[in-house]
């Protein structure tokens, strides 16, 4: 949601801005439609849940069929990458740290 909002804004400034702001909107296009790709949740379907003896990934509460799918995808790919036993491993060393 955040993202859409942000995405109006933005075109909105360019599009009723002078010709200074049209140009700096056609340079940073690409950027701009960069970062929206890389935060829309669609893309990654969801978060893995830590603090589980799994695996669980939790999807937005408006995910879609795009979503739905990817979040799968994401899911098994940690199941065969092994994630869980990365973050075990990474979290008996931190048991063993002294505290700072």
């Amino acid at each position: 949601m955040v993202e859409g909002i942000y995405a109006r804004v933005i075109k909105h400034e360019v599009s009723q801005g002078g010709i200074v702001k049209k140009l700096g909107g056609a340079v940073m296009k690409s950027t701009l439609t960069d970062l929206k790709n890389r935060f829309a949740y669609e893309q990654y379907g969801g978060a893995m849940l830590i603090g589980v003896n799994g695996i669980c990934t939790i999807l937005h509460g408006a995910s879609g069929p795009l979503a739905f799918r990817n979040g799968l995808s994401t899911t098994a790919k940690f199941c065969s990458e092994g994630i869980m036993g990365e973050i075990n491993a990474h979290a008996s060393l931190l048991k063993k740290e002294p505290a700072r």
